[in-house]
């Protein structure tokens, strides 16, 4: 990458995160002092437009970046064995196991309920697609913790997390989906569309981060992505998650789980928007200048690159050869008019 488009993207991933520390302060403002719970609404203040616009102007400012990167500059998944993606990945598979594993025992047991219900007054508990977006959304967290848990540059891994890959995509798309459709929040609540853009982010970056082990990233997309995502664990996630945390430390109570304040959620959430920082972070050892992936064959066809210390001998001697070639043929023509304008 040149040196003038690593800093254009650098300085408006800067302004990006700056507009996204404004949202966060102004999100955490209309939260604390200017949120009903009871409503799930905002009162109005004139922080509520301000965490807006600013998250909007960081969306922008992380979209500019991408697109200044390089779209052609390959991205390999060297970066994995940095000591810290490494661990901020593991952390976010233990979080997502912890999640997957306390939300199954919750739904298994609300289906328990409503089982012996609907026995009380001789019905069957119907089996809603809630009831089923409630039982895979845990069971696929569970499964895609693999995922992140596995990271690592190793090439039998690779494999084994592109699979896992597609897990993850799935558990962010069923996430969604079981936000989208929760009954228990109406469809307008601020609550819910704060909960339906982290997710719907988290989703995208899922989706584009699984492209790794499979060796068909790059720079440009992952970048934007990337940076979006950074921005609203900063502006929404690390907000919600302190909530949670002053909740539990003035109340005793630990249960607390009013959306969008729950304590284990806003924490995975965080620690994916820490995968996505500390991964643009160690973009340094895996960016360089154009590599066509392996699968670009049409592109390495048209100029054979050498792959031994031989090969690229006898190419810079064919090279001096073909040179001298022409030297000696330019001297020809050169002889043959000087002799024509002598005989003129």
């Amino acid at each position: 990458m040149k040196k003038n488009t690593k800093t254009v993207t650098a300085v408006l991933g800067a302004a990006a995160l700056v507009a996204a520390i404004c949202a966060a302060v102004f999100y955490f403002i209309s939260i604390t002092g200017h949120f009903n719970l009871l409503i799930s609404h905002f009162d109005g203040y004139y922080t509520v437009p301000a965490f807006v616009w600013c998250f909007a102007a960081a969306l922008v400012l992380c979209a500019a970046a991408g697109i200044a990167t390089r779209k052609k500059l390959s991205v390999t998944d060297g970066g994995s064995y940095h000591i810290a993606l490494i661990a901020i990945y593991v952390i976010a598979g233990g979080l997502l196991l912890a999640h997957g594993i306390l939300g199954l025992k919750e739904t298994i047991y609300e289906w328990q309920s409503a089982v012996a219900k609907a026995a009380e007054i001789n019905k069957d508990a119907e089996f809603t697609k809630e009831v089923f977006i409630a039982f895979a959304e845990p069971i696929l967290a569970i499964v895609s913790c693999a995922y992140f848990i596995l990271i690592s540059g190793k090439e039998k891994l690779q494999t084994v997390r592109a699979f896992f890959g597609i897990a993850v995509i799935a558990w962010g798309l069923v996430n969604t989906l079981g936000i989208y459709f929760k009954e228990d929040e109406p469809i307008n609540s601020a609550s819910k569309a704060i909960l339906l853009l982290i997710s719907t982010i988290i989703l995208v970056f899922v989706a584009e981060d699984a492209r790794f082990p499979l060796g068909r990233q790059t720079a440009s997309a992952y970048s934007a992505v990337a940076l979006i995502c950074v921005c609203a664990g900063v502006s929404f996630a690390v907000p919600n998650l302190i909530v949670a945390i002053l909740h539990i430390a003035r109340s005793g109570d630990t249960s607390f789980a009013a959306p969008p304040f729950d304590l284990l959620s806003s924490a995975l959430n965080v620690a994916l928007a820490l995968c996505a920082a500390v991964r643009l972070a160690t973009f340094g050892s895996s960016l360089g200048e154009y590599v066509p992936p392996k699968h670009d064959k049409k592109k390495t066809s048209a100029k054979a690159i050498p792959e031994s210390a031989e090969g690229e001998e006898d190419a810079v001697a064919e090279d001096d050869a073909i040179d001298e070639a022409i030297d000696e043929a330019d001297e020809a023509i050169d002889d043959a008019s000087d002799g024509e304008s002598e005989n003129d």
